[in-house]
């Protein structure tokens, strides 16, 4: 079962990466305005939350039906090493490509894409965060 949990995050950081570099490459190929930054920034949060309806849910099943199970260390570590080392590396690549469309846009919307970019970064930890300290806690 604890293999649900990297499962739940590996979709979670891949979908919002997705939708984080779309909405950054939006932004960077735009002519910026108040209301274009707030349209994608809107279009980012209900795509980011339609994608992580399926990592909750498979998290709910899991921590569900660990009850009934026992976990293997080795497993466990196994799903942790894994969930860390791909949402660390698709962390960095966003965070690379965040700075790249801050550099791009004009000097006037730099604080409020930069804002957009940390949110993207914000919203890409939750689920492996989540994920992670569940399965040390058990």
């Amino acid at each position: 079962m604890e293999f649900l949990f990297l499962l739940a995050s590996v979709i979670a950081v891949i979908g919002i990466a997705f939708v984080s570099s779309k909405m950054m490459t939006r932004l960077s190929e735009s002519k910026l305005d108040e209301n274009l930054i707030q349209k994608e920034q809107t279009k980012f949060f209900i795509s980011s939350a339609i994608v992580e309806i399926a990592p909750i849910v498979l998290i709910v099943v899991a921590f569900a039906s660990l009850e009934n199970s026992t976990l293997s260390t080795g497993a466990m570590y196994i799903s942790i090493g894994l969930m860390a080392i791909v949402w660390l590396t698709v962390l960095a690549k966003l965070f690379m490509m965040g700075q790249e469309t801050v550099q791009s846009v004009e000097e006037n919307y730099k604080q409020q894409v930069k804002a957009a970019v940390f949110i993207s970064l914000a919203f890409l930890s939750g689920i492996p965060l989540a994920s992670i300290f569940m399965l040390l806690n058990l």
